[in-house]
């Protein structure tokens, strides 16, 4: 694993770790924070094999020299050769690691790596059949509890990731504050790169978070480790002593619904509506933008709309499109 790579040298030691914090000030995702990181620790323990004792000893042919290297090894996990993801992912991390060095004076190098080529992978996309039966299956699955709370909030959910196209990380961290109702809209105060942006709220999604935040977040909240739902559940719910009250949606503990509880109720969700397709919280955003190409929205408003900073990245839709 790389992130158990040794680091011998303290300077690259603090350097991974001021890295990190460099990011993590900047607003990036939670999980680029952590991500990156490891990927320049494969970088410096390279160098320390090398004989370089310290950065200021890196010359750019190094990076090229350690670049063409990395690139020709195998997958630890599979044994099969990086992917154009995996590779893509890296040239990010050591890029913004140079820009890093530059920016705070460590080192100075005159270098760009260029990213490889995608194997374009088609993303998995939900027609818009599959995301009624999906939104349908809201009102049917439960979990042996009161299936009209857990609806509203499954309702609640797909409002947020498949009505505003949020990110992952984006609808996770909203709060019932940036919930403008009466301007129609959702403020994301952190999104991708520490931007923030207003996403339009209408129609049916509008409709659904007014409900949830009306009547089924209240339950979330409330302690139930005496009542007749519990008795009836006949398991251990202790008395909810923290609750996150700012945070939209919320698991059964009344605290914020992280990813990978939401990603567990999408594929029950999934499942009860015989989906068969490998389908992530992102599949929402990419069908949401997928729909709304096909309905003729201008690829620059589709941007906007999912708050991309060019339009090279709203451009993989049109290949999507295309395929269908």
């Amino acid at each position: 694993m790389m992130k158990k790579l040794p680091l011998k040298s303290k300077q690259y030691q603090q350097l991974e770790k001021d890295y990190k914090d460099w990011l993590n000030v900047l607003g990036y995702a939670q999980t680029t924070v952590e991500s990156l990181p490891i990927y320049v620790r494969e970088l410096l323990h390279y160098l320390e094999q090398q004989g370089k004792a310290t950065i200021q000893q890196t010359t750019e042919q190094d990076i090229k020299t350690f670049l063409f290297h990395w690139k020709q090894r195998k997958n630890q996990t599979t044994g099969a050769g990086l992917s154009s993801t995996h590779i893509n992912k890296g040239i990010l991390a050591y890029n913004k690691f140079i820009k890093f060095l530059r920016i705070t004076g460590r080192h100075q190098l005159e270098i760009s790596l260029q990213r490889e080529e995608n194997n374009y992978h088609p993303r998995v996309i939900l027609t818009r059949k599959e995301i009624k039966v999906l939104y349908e299956s809201t009102y049917h699955l439960h979990n042996g509890t009161d299936p009209l709370v857990y609806g509203q909030r499954d309702r609640a959910m797909l409002a947020v990731f498949y009505g505003c196209g949020l990110r992952n990380n984006e609808g996770v961290n909203i709060d019932v504050e940036d919930i403008l109702l009466d301007k129609r809209l959702i403020y994301v105060k952190k999104g991708k790169g520490n931007k923030q942006r207003y996403v339009p709220l209408t129609g049916a999604p509008m409709k659904d978070i007014i409900i949830y935040l009306e009547e089924g977040r209240k339950w979330f909240l409330e302690d139930h480790h005496q009542s007749a739902w519990h008795r009836k559940c006949n398991k251990p719910f202790p008395p909810k002593s923290i609750t996150h009250s700012q945070a939209f949606l919320l698991n059964l503990h009344g605290k914020r619904l992280q990813q990978s509880g939401l990603w567990v109720r999408l594929k029950m969700l999934a499942a009860a509506a015989r989906i068969n397709k490998q389908i992530a919280l992102h599949t929402l955003r990419h069908s949401i933008a997928t729909h709304l190409l096909q309905e003729g929205m201008e690829l620059e408003l589709i941007g906007k709309f999912l708050g991309h900073s060019t339009l090279e990245s709203t451009q993989i839709y049109t290949h999507i499109v295309n395929e269908l």
